[in-house]
């Protein structure tokens, strides 16, 4: 059973890969290989596919791929947490991306001619 129901994150579009978005915990009542309990994503879109990974054994989800707010302002994913005897419990994570001032400024030169 994970501890939430729903995770809700907010990451600054300009955190590095390799950054760690969430800790996923599920617990399981059972003993020996069936307490030993593996994550996956169990339904993710391709564009956070390519964004994030999950540590299959500690559950966690960290940044493989840098955030742009322009491209995508949300991403939301399901992950499933199964022990050694076949028990699936979800999840739902939301990871919100949050807009950092990272676009140059553009300066447009306008000629005027006069006759």
């Amino acid at each position: 059973i994970f501890t939430q129901e729903v995770y809700t994150v907010s990451l600054r579009e300009n955190q590095p890969v390799g950054f760690l978005v969430l800790q996923l915990v599920a617990s399981d009542k059972d003993e020996g290989s069936n307490a030993q309990i593996r994550y996956y994503f169990s339904n993710i879109p391709l564009s956070a596919n390519q964004k994030f990974s999950l540590d299959s054994t500690r559950g966690m989800i960290s940044l493989v791929e840098p955030l742009d707010f322009e491209e995508s302002t949300e991403y939301v994913m399901t992950v499933a947490a199964k022990d050694g005897g076949g028990s699936i419990t979800h999840c739902k994570v939301e990871v919100k991306v949050l807009d950092e001032n990272d676009n140059v400024p553009e300066i447009i030169f306008a000629t005027v001619f006069s006759p």
